[in-house]
């Protein structure tokens, strides 16, 4: 049986199948043999028509009884709807954050088949009007749209808060300058602009302040606060300066105390206190002065009056005295007395009374003191005088000998001498140095008064000792001629207490050998003379020089004939004998070959003695018996012939004598070598003695061209003798 499956408005049938299937939900259409849909291209059908012919196919196919499985015929009959939109109410929110509100759009209703909604998002809309539109779009791909709008409004005013009230105290004339504080405020929607009111001068009191917020809709809300101004401040005070008058009466002094100054900061002041002039006692008396401001705020000061008694009293001193002096302590007087007066108190005279007053002026001094300790002073004199003068007596003349350059140092007697009235005081000369010669001196006595008398005496200062004087330290000295040697003597030092001094001595010149006394003689500016003896000594301990010529420090041959050359000197005392190990003239020794010496002895007539030795060396001449001119081939060997000569040439070669070569040197590059002896015709490198001469066979193997030298020592010739070859 053919099953069948239904939509409400869709009935499809399969043929040649056993089974209906249903189509999906939102499809409306058709299938073909296929299975494929064939969409409905007309919607204009009414549905009724469709559903009339469904029922017909249906009852077709039922009555058929078509197998299950054979070809399906699917047959769609729909009740097609009109494509429509509705869209919701418009909205109207209030903002609820800056710059707008969020807001959930309403959703929008439609009509149509397999419809589908575009609606706009939840979300912030900004203040305002914002159109919004909703598409419907159907399962054929047909939309339709509409439009509504959110609008978002702010109409709630911003929150406000004012500053706390303000107290202030005043600081000019009944005010005081403030600066209000800072409101705050905030609005849900955005910024907002706060009024507030200005810094500026505030009357004393408290005076109400508004703020307003403004937000950018132009709502507002207002909030107050207060600014109070209060005067707590005293004012401040100025009394006038303390006062000290002098008394002018035993009552006291009149006097006017000034007047104390007020001011304060907010308004005017009221001051009072003592005013006029009054008497006010001796001491010192305390004003007091209030001031008080329009509030009542009061501040006080206090000066004083003084009434001080300052002027002392006036007092008059009996006229001065003179008396003469009546004995030693002077003379008995009776000073008189002072008168004194004092216009505020009564007054008190002290002052001295009668008694003996000494020699001279003595001052005596009154005093007047008033009730108050002021106090005055006076003066007047009391004068004792002596007018006879002293007796003096002088010592007796002094004569002393001169100590000292010029003269001695004295000390003169002491005069006598007595006043009838006093004590007396005696000048006379002082201890000092006094001249050669007799000087007189004066006494003179002062008696306390001034008195004076005088007398003179004389001292006599003579000059009978000798001058002193010290003779120089002996000298020696070297001779420097047979004569001896010349010398200055030394300096004589002399003195002399009483002056100057000359001194004269021996001369500077030329002492001979040995011991000479010198005399120095010193002698004072009055003739008196002193004498000292020194000494020169010429001595030789220098030792005579020589002078050797020949023989000198050099190589002679044998055989030579070389004549000694000496001499000897002597700056002292001379030379006695010179002696050399032979005389001047005569032939050295140089008959065999080594080292000699030469000695030459001197000796000075006081027996200085001085030796000089000088060595020379005795050695052989070579006399060559091969042509050194003629060059023989690098390679070659060189017969060597020579033969050992005296100074005159004579043959002096034996077996005896042995020769050692010892080295070759190139003499243009100066590069010197080992000898090269050829086989053993020359062992150790020694000459072959070949009677007459020797015989010296030299290889040049390695050698290249130039002139050689052949250096080789003799035995017993203390010298290096040298012979010459050419290779090349």
């Amino acid at each position: 049986m053919p099953e069948l499956w239904m939509h409400p408005l869709v009935l499809t049938s399969r043929i040649g199948r056993s089974s209906i299937l249903a189509c999906p939900r939102d499809t409306w259409g058709s299938r073909d043999r296929e299975g494929e849909l064939i969409p409905v291209a007309r919607r204009v059908l009414f549905w009724v028509v469709r559903l009339a012919v469904a029922l017909v196919l249906v009852a077709a196919v039922l009555a058929a009884g078509r197998p299950a499985d054979a070809g399906a015929l699917i047959v769609t009959a729909s009740a097609a709807t009109p494509l429509s939109i509705t869209c919701p109410a418009p909205i109207t929110a209030e903002a609820d954050q800056v710059g707008g509100a969020f807001v959930v759009p309403g959703a929008a209703t439609t009509t149509g088949d397999g419809v589908t909604i575009t609606s706009p998002s939840a979300g912030v809309f900004p203040l305002g009007t914002t159109t919004v539109t909703y598409t419907a779009t159907d399962s054929s791909g047909d939309s339709v749209s509409c439009q509504t709008t959110i609008t978002v409004v702010d109409t709630t005013p911003p929150v406000i808060t004012c500053p706390a009230p303000i107290t202030a105290e005043a600081t000019g004339n009944e005010s005081a300058f403030v600066v209000p504080g800072s409101a705050t405020a905030f609005d849900t929607a955005g910024p907002v602009t706060i009024n507030s009111p200005a810094a500026g001068s505030y009357p004393l009191g408290t005076t109400t302040v508004t703020y307003s917020a403004t937000d950018q809709s132009g709502n507002s809300s207002s909030c107050s606060s207060s600014i109070t101004v209060v005067d707590t401040t005293p004012p401040s005070i100025t009394c006038p300066a303390p006062i000290t008058a002098e008394a002018t009466s035993f009552a006291g002094a009149v006097v006017a105390p000034g007047a104390a100054t007020g001011s304060d900061i907010a308004g005017p002041v009221t001051v009072t206190g003592p005013s006029g002039a009054a008497t006010y006692p001796l001491g010192t008396t305390t004003l007091t002065f209030t001031a008080t401001d329009f509030v009542g705020n009061t501040s006080s000061c206090a000066t004083t009056i003084t009434v001080v008694d300052t002027t002392p009293p006036s007092i008059t001193c009996p006229a001065p005295i003179t008396a003469e002096a009546t004995s030693f302590a002077g003379a008995m007087v009776n000073p008189g007395s002072a008168v004194a007066s004092d216009t505020a108190s009564p007054v008190t005279v002290i002052g001295p009374g009668p008694g003996i007053y000494p020699l001279g002026t003595t001052t005596l001094t009154y005093t007047a003191k008033d009730q108050s300790g002021n106090q005055s002073s006076c003066t007047t004199t009391i004068t004792v005088v002596d007018t006879t003068p002293p007796s003096i007596s002088c010592p007796a003349p002094i004569t002393v000998e001169a100590t000292l350059v010029g003269g001695a140092f004295v000390t003169p007697g002491a005069a006598t001498a007595s006043d009838i009235a006093g004590p007396v005081t005696i000048t006379g000369p002082a201890a000092g140095t006094d001249p050669l010669g007799t000087t007189t001196v004066t006494y003179t006595a002062t008696d306390q008064s001034g008195n004076q008398s005088s007398c003179t005496t004389t001292i006599t200062v003579v000059d009978t000792t000798p001058p002193s004087i010290s003779c120089p330290a002996p000298i020696t000295v070297e001779a420097t001629s047979v004569a001896g040697a010349f010398v200055t003597p030394g300096v004589a030092t002399a003195s002399d207490i009483a002056g100057p001094v000359t001194i004269t001595g021996p001369a500077a010149g030329t002492y001979p050998l040995g011991t000479t006394t010198t005399t120095y003689t010193a002698t004072d500016a009055v003739g008196n003379t002193s004498s000292c003896n020194s000494s020169i000594t010429v001595h030789d301990t220098t030792a005579p020089m020589i002078t050797i010529t020949t023989p000198a420090h050099t190589v002679y041959a044998i055989g030579q004939v070389v004549n000694a050359s000496y001499s000897c000197s002597d700056t002292g005392s001379g030379v006695a004998s010179c002696i050399g190990t032979v005389a001047s003239g005569s032939p050295i020794e140089t008959s065999s070959a080594g080292t000699k010496s030469f000695t030459v002895t001197a000796v000075d007539n006081v027996g200085n003695t001085s030796h000089q030795t000088v060595t020379y060396d005795v050695g052989y001449n070579i006399c060559t018996l091969y042509d050194s001119t003629k060059a023989v081939q690098s390679g070659a060997t060189i017969p060597i012939k020579l033969e050992i000569c005296d100074a005159a040439g004579n043959d002096m070669s034996s077996a005896g004598i042995t020769l050692t070569a010892i080295g070759v040197t190139q003499l243009s590059t100066s590069i010197s070598g080992p000898v090269m002896a050829s086989g053993n015709a020359n062992p150790d490198n020694n000459f072959r003695f070949a009677g007459p001469g020797y015989i010296y066979n030299l290889s040049t193997k390695g050698l290249s061209t130039g002139t050689y030298a052949l250096s080789f020592t003799i035995s017993g010739d203390p010298t290096i003798h040298t012979v010459y070859f050419q290779v090349k």
